[in-house]
C-alpha cells in the first residue's frame, strides 16, 4: 500500500469512530449526561478518543493486520435493564464470538451482520450492579471491553407509564390485549402474570413507532390475574380478569346416519363470532371428526365426519360453557353403483386412469385394489357438479391382472384391471443438461413409437419442474424449468422402456457484453449488427424499448465471433434501447440514439432551459421540428423530433418563453377540426393537422408538416398532438424561437 492511501485509510478510519464517539454519548442516561461526575472516566477518555482527540491518523492505522476493530472500548449502564450496542468492524467472513466473564452482571447477544455498517453489531443488557469484562474473539485475536453497571441506579424510582390503569376483561379463551408501556430512556422493564393459568405475559418488544415497549397478554383460563410491570424501583399493576360469555352453537343437522364404511360428511357449525368450537367423539371406530375448520362463503365452521365400523356414537361440540351433541349411527345397507369403466388396460408404469364413480344419495365408497404391485388407488375427489366421485387408478412397477373393488353399504362392484408392459420405442433428444440460472427452461424433445403411453416423472422437483406440451403424433415436448440448486434425473417410460435425461442445476452469475456499447445514426434506414457475448453461450431475447426510434431483428449465434447477433435500424428520431435479455438472470442495453444534424443542434440549445417539470419542449420555427426533452437544466436528453407546421408569414407563431396550459379533446375553426389541443399562450396551441369535421379524426383535410402555414398554433401528426396532450404536464416549458 502506498503512504498516499495509507493517509487515505486512516482519515477515514478516525472519521468513522468519531462518529460512533457521537453515538456512545448520545446514547447515555439522561441523569449522566447533565452531570458528567457520575460518568466512570473510563467512559469519557473512550469518548475523547473515538472522537480523535489526543489520537493521531497514525496511531490508528499501526494495525494494519488486524481481524476486527471494537466501536466501544469501555460500555456504562446507569442501572440494571439498560441495553447498549457495540460494533465489531470485521469482514461478513469473519468468525467472531463475544462472551462477557461475569453474566450476572452483563449478559451479551452474539452479533448481527449489518451490510451497511459493515459490521457485525452486538447488544449488551445490563443485569445487576457491579462490574465484568466482554471478550471478543476471533480466531488467535482477542480484544476486551469493560463494562461497568451502577449500583447507585438499583432500587431508584423510574418513570413508569400502561395506556390503561382500569381492569382488562377478556371475554373467552385465546384472546389477546397489547399493553404499550413506556419508561425511562433505554429502561427494559420486566413483566409477569401472577396467575399464568388464567392469563400468560409475553416479554415487552420495543416498538419504535408507539415509542414504548408492547406487553401481549393472552386469556388462559377463567378467573383474576394481574400484570406486574416493574423498572428499576417502580413497579405498576394492570388487573385482569377472563369470563367464559355464553355462547349459541348452531349446526345443520340434530342427527346423521352413514350407510358405507369410508362416507363422510361436512357438518356445518355456526358460533358465536371468533368462537371456534371443538370436536370430539365418543367412539373413534364408529366415527372420526376432523379439526373445524373457518369457511368464510358459509359463514360458519366445516367439521369432516368419516364413518368406520357400524354402530352408534356421539359427536361432541364444544363452544365456550355450550355443550351441544350430534348422534350419529352407521348401519350399512345396499346401495346403487354406477361407474365409467367396466374394465381397463394399462401399458405404461405410473400411467393413471381418473375413473368416475356414483352412489345412490352420494353415499362415499371404498376403493380398494386387489393388488398394489399391478395397480393402486392413489385419490377421490367429490364433484358437486356431476354429483359424483372421481377416482384415479394408477399402474404399478408389475405386469399382471388385478381387481379394483367399489363399496358402498353391502354393494360391492368390481372394475378388472390389466397391466401389459410390452416393450416401447423411447428416444430423448439428450441425455443430459446443465441449468445456470433460476427459472432457466429447457424443450425435451421425446419420440415415442406408435400408440405408445408414455409416462414421465422428475426425481427431484423441488430442482427442476416438468410440463407437458404434445408436439404431433407420437412425439411430445417437456418443458423442464430450473427451480433450485440440485440434481434431477427425468425419468421417461413408455410399456417397459425407461430413458433418463440427467438434469444438474448450479446458480451461477450471469453477464452479457455487447460490442459495441451503443449505436448512433443520422438517418432513418440506417442500421448496425451488434453482437452480445453471454455466460455460458447462452441465447438471449432481443427487444426495442421504442420501436419508432429503432426496430431490433435477432441473427442467432454467428460462429465466427462465438457470440449472438441482432441488427439495430434507425425507424425515427429521437432515443431507444436495444435489450438482450436472458429471463431470469441479467440483461444488458445498448443505447440507440437517431439524432439528425438539425437536431444536434436543438439539443444542445436545450441544454439553456430549466423547466418546472422533467419535461422540455422546442420549437424551430426555421426548421419547423418540435423538440421534446426529459431531464434537467444542462441534463436535458431527447425523446422525440417531429416535423410541424407553424405560423405563416402574415400569421406567425409567437416566440419566447411560455409554459403548458389548458388542454382538450378538439376545437373547430371554420370548416375543419384539430384535435388533442395544448395551450402553451393565449389562443396559441399544439394540435393535430387538419381533419373534416367528424366526431373521431378520420376524414383528413390537410396533413402537411414542415411548412409554415397555420394561423400561429403549431400543428403536428395526430400521433405527436396526442402524446403532448396525454404526456407532458401543465407547467412544462415551451421555447419557440
Amino acid at each position: 500500500m502506498t503512504k498516499k492511501k495509507k493517509r487515505y485509510r486512516a482519515v477515514c478510519l478516525v472519521a468513522s469512530l468519531a462518529a460512533v464517539g457521537a453515538a456512545s454519548a448520545a446514547a447515555l442516561p439522561a441523569y449522566a449526561a447533565e452531570n458528567p461526575a457520575v460518568v466512570p472516566q473510563t467512559y469519557l477518555m473512550q469518548s475523547q478518543t473515538a472522537a480523535g482527540k489526543g489520537t493521531s491518523a497514525a496511531t490508528v492505522t499501526e494495525d494494519q493486520t488486524a481481524a476486527f476493530t471494537l466501536s466501544r472500548s469501555t460500555l456504562f449502564f446507569g442501572e440494571p435493564g439498560v441495553q447498549e450496542t457495540f460494533i465489531v468492524k470485521a469482514a461478513q467472513s469473519t468468525a467472531v464470538s463475544v462472551a462477557a466473564a461475569d453474566s450476572s452482571v452483563a449478559q451479551v447477544q452474539q452479533g448481527e451482520w449489518d451490510a451497511q455498517i459493515g459490521g457485525f453489531v452486538c447488544t449488551v443488557t445490563a443485569k445487576a450492579a457491579g462490574q465484568t469484562v466482554l471478550t471478543v474473539t476471533s480466531g488467535a485475536e482477542k480484544q476486551e471491553i469493560a463494562v461497568t453497571v451502577q449500583t447507585r441506579a438499583v432500587g431508584d424510582a423510574v418513570s413508569v407509564a400502561l395506556d390503561t390503569t382500569a381492569p382488562y376483561t377478556f371475554q373467552g379463551i385465546g384472546k389477546q390485549y397489547k399493553v404499550l408501556i413506556q419508561t425511562a430512556p433505554n429502561v427494559v422493564p420486566q413483566c409477569a402474570s401472577t396467575d399464568t393459568s388464567v392469563m400468560t405475559a409475553s416479554q415487552p418488544v420495543w416498538s419504535a413507532a408507539q415509542n414504548g415497549y408492547l406487553c401481549t397478554l393472552t386469556s388462559a383460563g377463567e378467573g383474576e390475574a394481574a400484570l406486574t410491570v416493574q423498572a428499576g424501583g417502580t413497579k405498576k399493576v394492570l388487573q385482569t380478569s377472563v369470563v367464559i360469555p355464553p355462547v349459541k352453537v348452531w349446526s345443520d343437522t340434530a342427527s346423521y346416519q352413514f350407510y358405507s364404511p369410508g362416507q363422510s360428511y361436512t357438518l356445518l357449525l355456526r358460533t358465536t363470532p371468533q368462537t371456534k368450537p371443538t370436536v370430539a367423539v365418543s367412539d373413534a371406530a364408529v366415527v372420526t371428526a376432523a379439526e373445524p375448520v373457518w369457511n368464510a362463503s358459509v359463514g360458519g365452521y366445516l367439521c369432516q365426519l368419516t364413518a368406520g365400523g357400524e354402530g352408534s356414537a356421539s359427536v361432541t361440540v364444544t363452544a365456550g360453557k355450550t355443550v351441544k351433541t350430534i348422534p350419529v349411527q352407521v348401519a350399512y345397507k345396499p346401495v346403487m353403483i354406477t361407474r365409467d369403466t367396466y374394465s381397463y388396460t394399462f401399458r405404461t408404469v405410473g400411467q393413471q386412469y381418473t375413473m368416475f364413480v356414483a352412489t345412490a344419495t352420494n353415499v362415499r365408497p371404498q376403493v380398494l385394489s386387489s393388488n398394489e404391485k399391478i395397480v393402486k388407488v392413489t385419490n377421490m375427489v367429490w364433484d358437486a357438479k356431476r354429483k359424483g366421485y372421481f377416482c384415479t387408478m394408477q399402474a404399478a412397477e408389475n405386469a399382471g391382472k388385478a381387481t379394483v373393488s367399489i363399496t358402498a353399504g353391502s354393494t360391492t362392484v368390481t372394475v378388472p384391471v390389466t397391466v401389459t408392459l410390452n416393450a416401447e420405442t423411447v428416444h430423448l433428444d439428450t441425455s443430459s443438461y446443465q441449468f445456470h440460472y433460476r427459472n432457466q427452461s429447457y424443450q425435451m424433445l421425446a419420440q415415442f413409437s406408435a400408440g405408445a403411453v408414455p409416462v414421465v416423472t422428475v426425481s427431484n422437483p423441488a430442482a427442476v419442474s416438468l410440463q407437458v406440451r404434445s408436439a404431433g403424433a407420437d412425439t411430445y415436448l417437456y418443458v423442464l424449468t430450473a427451480k433450485a440448486n440440485g440434481e434431477a434425473d427425468v425419468l421417461v417410460r413408455a410399456g417397459s422402456t425407461e430413458a433418463k435425461m440427467h438434469a444438474s442445476v448450479d446458480f451461477q452469475p450471469i453477464s452479457i457484453r455487447s460490442d459495441p456499447a451503443s449505436c448512433s445514426f443520422t438517418a432513418v434506414g440506417q442500421s448496425r449488427v451488434v453482437t452480445f457475448y453471454t455466460s455460458y453461450n447462452l441465447a438471449p431475447q432481443f427487444s426495442t424499448s421504442n420501436s419508432y426510434v429503432a426496430a431490433v431483428q435477432n441473427l442467432g449465434w454467428n460462429a465466427s465471433v462465438q457470440g449472438y447477433q441482432c441488427r439495430v435500424t434507425a425507424t425515427g428520431e429521437g432515443s431507444a434501447a436495444v435489450t438482450a435479455k436472458i429471463a431470469g438472470a441479467t440483461s444488458k442495453n445498448v443505447s440507440v440514439s437517431v439524432v439528425y444534424p438539425v437536431q444536434s443542434l436543438m439539443l444542445q440549445r436545450a441544454q439553456r432551459y430549466s423547466s418546472r417539470t422533467g419535461y422540455l419542449l422546442l420549437v424551430d420555427t426555421k426548421d419547423h421540428r418540435v423538440g421534446v426533452y426529459t431531464g434537467r437544466q444542462s441534463h436535458w436528453k431527447q425523446l422525440y423530433s417531429w416535423q410541424c407546421a407553424d405560423g405563416a408569414a402574415g400569421t406567425p407563431t409567437v416566440k419566447g418563453e411560455f409554459a403548458v396550459q389548458a388542454r382538450g379533446y378538439y376545437f373547430d375553426s371554420g370548416v375543419v377540426r384539430c384535435f388533442y389541443y395544448t395551450q402553451f399562450h393565449n389562443g396559441y396551441l399544439f394540435h393535430s393537422v387538419l381533419y373534416q369535421q367528424t366526431p373521431t379524426p378520420t376524414a383528413l383535410a390537410d396533413g402537411r408538416v414542415g411548412v409554415a402555414l397555420s394561423h400561429g398554433c403549431v400543428r403536428l401528426q395526430l400521433a405527436n398532438a396526442k402524446w403532448i396532450n396525454q404526456h407532458i404536464p401543465t407547467n412544462t416549458k415551451v421555447v419557440i424561437y
